[in-house]
């Protein structure tokens, strides 16, 4: 695991009543990847009725995906990347 995302002793926290210089969003996390799929297969009954069989996959190869980072100098767990997301429920249809 990731102990420290980012040197926390580059920044410093500014003057009060004074903003800082350090940008808007100059960090990003860890990527977050998922892979969905679905195979279907038609199935003529009639010339006028059909019927579907499908299956829907979600995150098909069950990647895990970490939060971003906590950005804030004043926050303890600055510099440090939250545990992992919740998992998606699973809708059964």
């Amino acid at each position: 695991m990731i102990t420290q995302f980012f040197n926390k002793s580059a920044f410093a926290m500014p003057a009060t009543g004074s903003y800082g210089t350090a940008a808007r969003g100059m960090f990003s996390g860890p990527a977050s990847v998922s892979t969905d799929a679905a195979l279907l297969k038609d199935i003529n009954v009639t010339e006028t009725t059909r019927v579907q069989l499908r299956a829907d996959f979600s995150n098909l190869f069950n990647q895990v995906n970490f939060s971003n980072p906590v950005a804030q100098l004043a926050n303890p767990d600055s510099d440090r990347s939250p545990e992992r997301e919740a998992a998606a429920p699973c809708n059964w249809v």
